[in-house]
């Protein structure tokens, strides 16, 4: 629960694991950040969350700190459910597991008034370690305590009637007597106003006590584990900062980390090539929702069954409408400038899909352009760096393929100029420099077979174009 906490306090920033100590005293904590730098070697960063979150289990600990649950998947709490029933130690444990202050159920023979000055009483009992400097959570009763003792607490006055048998009334004098004590220390040692009311203003209210540290919300600087909640959290980011398309959701990050974690086989079975499909599949759908562009590029791939790394043989269950979900998806993917994505687009738009999407060339040469200027940026900007580091490196990459290697996508955008049709109007004079192009590409490839090609393609572009005197006439 204090690793939960850890997590949604530092707005997915940070999580603290391996917890280790006695009492409220912790000791040799690792800590997992969303960057993965910091903290030793032990920073594990999104892959550490997504190991924690595998396992975790909500307790009551996170339901009184309003922590939210970790989105699983239907197997996945099928799987809980099913180590729960087969395991004896978690039943015969279960009894003894922590539980939040105040919630014990009281003892039978005891009545209810009697049983919360019982919860008071072991509240106010002070235990100190004099050799290591350690108290105990008992003795966590300070100033600050006081002030919520003085708003929250009424002490019975003299000659109040009170109908309880004798053992209770005992009890309840010496309470009030250690109570009566315990406040006036805490005031000399923390002084103020609230500390000097009288005892007849109190308010007996023993739930403000014991959720006196309890938030209901943190604010700002809250942010929950569930996906839905996340979904809030993000719109309102995006319309109050102009720096939202620069952020990816960590919450998301997670998600997609547990997809590939599935995929290695990090929660299969020893030896065991096989692992849920339907899980990894749920958490890539997960950070799709959460604006992931990896995911979404991801899952596009999976709808429009091209090839891919990850989930390579999975084919989802639900056969409805899966070309026009990947090409949405897809279109997603290219507004978030992933690259690739239009080179897709323009690839389907060229072919179009049987069924569901017709030919558009128009709409195909966009794409094409876009994804030729984007590489060739790149290139440029590698080139420019490499020359300013001495560097070795003549030719530019991305995904380890070079520019030059691209030749095929600028020779086909210039065969859509040359021919024309699907709403796209010739134009043979681009369709000429754009083979050229090519050509000059498909050199620095060492491709000069290709590269003659390209050039004798050039020049039947350019014999199209009409003379002006003819075109006048």
């Amino acid at each position: 629960a204090f690793s939960h906490f850890t997590f949604e306090a530092s707005c997915h920033e940070q999580i603290v694991v391996d917890i280790q100590g006695v009492g409220d005293l912790y000791t040799d904590p690792q800590i997992h950040t969303s960057l993965g730098f910091e903290y030793g070697e032990g920073n594990l960063g999104i892959r550490g969350m997504t190991l924690f979150f595998s396992t975790h289990e909500c307790n009551p600990i996170c339901k009184r700190l309003n922590l939210t649950s970790f989105d699983l998947s239907p197997g996945e709490c099928e799987r809980h459910i099913q180590q729960h029933a087969s395991s004896p130690s978690y039943t015969s444990n279960l009894p003894a597991q922590t539980i939040c202050r105040g919630s014990e159920e009281p003892l039978k023979d005891c009545s209810k008034f009697s049983s919360l000055f019982q919860r008071l009483r072991s509240a106010s009992l002070i235990s100190e370690d004099d050799s290591d400097g350690y108290v105990s959570e008992t003795s966590s009763i300070t100033g600050g305590t006081v002030r919520i003792l003085n708003h929250s607490l009424s002490l019975p006055q003299a000659g109040l009637s009170m109908t309880m048998p004798n053992d209770e009334n005992s009890l309840l004098s010496s309470l009030l007597k250690n109570t009566k004590s315990l406040l006036s220390t805490a005031s000399l040692n923390s002084p103020s106003p609230d500390s000097l009311r009288s005892q007849s203003d109190f308010n007996l209210n023993m739930e403000d006590l014991y959720n006196a540290q309890t938030p209901n919300s943190y604010g700002d600087s809250h942010r929950p584990s569930s996906v839905m909640l996340e979904k809030i959290e993000m719109r309102k980011f995006e319309e109050t900062s102009a720096s939202y398309e620069k952020y990816e959701s960590i919450l998301g990050q997670i998600h997609l980390e547990m997809c590939k974690c599935y995929q290695v086989g990090r929660f299969s079975e020893l030896g065991s090539e096989e692992f849920d499909e339907e899980s990894a599949f749920f958490h890539l759908e997960q950070a799709v929702e959460l604006c992931i562009k990896e995911a979404i590029f991801i899952l596009a791939k999976i709808y429009l069954d091209l090839p891919r790394d990850l989930l390579s043989h999975y084919r989802p269950t639900d056969q409805v409408n899966q070309v026009s979900k990947g090409f949405n998806l897809m279109i997603r993917a290219s507004e978030l400038h992933e690259t690739e994505a239009n080179l897709y687009l323009a690839q389907l738009f060229d072919n179009g899909a049987e069924g569901s999407l017709e030919p558009d060339w128009k709409q195909a040469t966009e794409y094409y352009e876009k994804y030729i200027r984007i590489r060739e940026n790149e290139s440029n900007i590698m080139d420019e760096n490499s020359e300013s580091n001495e560097s070795d490196q003549t030719n530019s990459t991305h995904n380890g393929i070079a520019f030059h290697d691209h030749h095929d996508s600028v020779a086909r955008l210039a065969t859509l100029y040359k021919t024309g049709g699907h709403n796209l109007l010739c134009n043979y004079q681009k369709a000429g420099d754009l083979f050229n192009k090519a050509a000059e590409m498909a050199t620095a490839a060492m491709k000069g077979r290709l590269a003659n090609k390209y050039y004798m393609s050039a020049e039947e572009a350019y014999a199209l174009e009409p003379d002006e005197g003819v075109e006048d006439s």
